[in-house]
């Protein structure tokens, strides 16, 4: 890790998260859980994705910081790519970001049809 992916210094999220920044890491992290349980789910990874929902009842976010990573570790390169553009995304967040998008469903991630 700590190669750009979307151009920016990516960071373990172990180490991420253990830092003071201008977002609330515990706020957005649970954002983060979802978009890899999802796309977990969608790739039919289902004993990764088990270890997203466990580390979710952890109350402990370096606990959590340390799962993603690790499920990272056991990705598929295809995935681990796509799970580091999720981090990347993560640690980019402002406060501001995490309001609500009008549509209500929509993935700060996804692009639009072309």
């Amino acid at each position: 890790m700590g190669e750009t992916v979307c151009g920016s210094n990516l960071k373990p999220m172990a180490d991420w998260v253990k830092e003071k920044g201008e977002s609330c890491r515990p706020c957005v992290i649970p954002v983060t859980m979802e978009w890899y349980h999802s796309e977990l789910k969608e790739r039919h990874e289902d004993a990764l994705a088990a270890q997203v929902e466990a580390a979710q009842n952890s109350e402990d976010i370096e606990v959590v910081g340390r799962v993603l990573d690790e499920i990272k570790a056991k990705a598929s390169p295809e995935l681990r790519d796509r799970l580091l553009e999720f981090d990347c995304a993560t640690q980019q967040l402002k406060p501001e970001d995490l309001q609500e998008p009008p549509s209500g469903d929509a993935s700060p991630l996804d692009s639009p049809a072309s």
